[in-house]
């Protein structure tokens, strides 16, 4: 059995930070998509012809009938008899990477530090994302940890997809090039290491002496692995302020109990350089049986699995 696992990774257009996970089975036709770890689709075709799966874009704890929500589809399209398969995501009808980077000139992402020593704190990284000029919403997310240096990354190094109106996509060309990184089954660790929620916060406004401007006062829930442990110690949740000037183009956290500490923001292409799945699709195989093989081939950029 070949199994087929893909990794897409999505900036609403409120500021949050989402993961979409694919796991198709080329031969008996099952494919199962999560979005933040939460499973939302799982479904089998035993005549594997494609499909198209839709749902919201929304936070755990967020109604996704609310305004302004944004929309995914999933397009699984069979090619050549259903030997191959190639893979789409949209997102309000704009390809995942274009949507991405018209979002992202108003997003601001912070990389919080970890103050809580935890079984799990080696394994993921916390993101706090908004978006400007008027932050409405504070989200915070969980990503795996990038071991990996990384360094700060201006965003006019970003190549942007060329806008539709200036060279218009072919049907070969709505998709971003799939590269392979690896073989592994990751449906176990998807759930544990991805999840967006939207945090509560109170605005208010700044008037000290070494910043003013417009603050929001947040409040960082526990983690579930540590909600055990917390209750004994009965420690409070953790609070920070989010600053923002726009004026200025300074937006800063500061920790209410580490008024030493402050949390730059940092760039959408330092968050893509950790994280490429925000530009281009990941794809790992796996080959569940001896004997069977796949061939990958190319056209066009854009990468296609097929079985043999």
């Amino acid at each position: 059995m070949s199994l087929v696992n893909v990794h897409w990774a999505v900036v609403s257009t409120t500021g949050s930070l989402h993961h979409i996970f694919l796991s198709h089975h080329l031969f008996t036709g099952r494919r199962k998509i999560f979005c933040d770890g939460s499973l939302c689709v799982d479904e089998q075709r035993f005549v594997d012809a494609g499909s198209t799966h839709a749902f919201p874009l929304t936070p755990s704890n967020v109604n996704h009938r609310e305004k302004h929500v944004d929309v995914v589809d999933i397009k699984i399209q069979s090619c050549r008899m259903g030997t191959a398969y190639r893979y789409d995501v949209l997102v309000n009808q704009l390809v995942f990477n274009q949507h991405n980077m018209k979002v992202a000139k108003h997003l601001r992402i912070f990389l919080f530090p970890k103050m809580r020593k935890s079984q799990h704190e080696n394994n993921t990284t916390t993101l706090i994302s908004c978006m400007l000029p008027d932050i409405v919403h504070v989200y915070k997310s969980e990503w795996p940890t990038v071991t990996a240096k990384f360094t700060e990354v201006k965003e006019h190094e970003i190549e942007e997809p060329p806008p539709p109106e200036q060279e218009p996509p072919t049907q070969e060309q709505t998709s971003p090039q799939v590269s392979v990184k690896g073989t592994a089954d990751e449906e176990k660790s998807i759930s544990s290491q991805h999840s967006c929620l939207r945090l509560v916060s109170e605005l208010g406004f700044s008037m000290d002496d070494e910043f003013q401007g417009v603050v929001h006062d947040c409040v960082l829930p526990h983690e579930e692995e540590e909600e055990e442990e917390e209750e004994e110690e009965k420690k409070e949740a953790q609070h920070f302020h989010l600053y923002s000037d726009v004026m200025r183009d300074i937006q800063l956290i500061q920790l209410k109990d580490k008024v030493d500490l402050h949390v730059p923001s940092m760039t959408f292409a330092t968050l893509i350089q950790m994280y490429p799945e925000f530009k281009e699709p990941t794809c790992h195989r796996a080959l569940k049986k001896s004997g069977q093989k796949g061939t990958k081939k190319k056209k066009k950029g854009i990468t296609r699995w097929s079985k043999k």
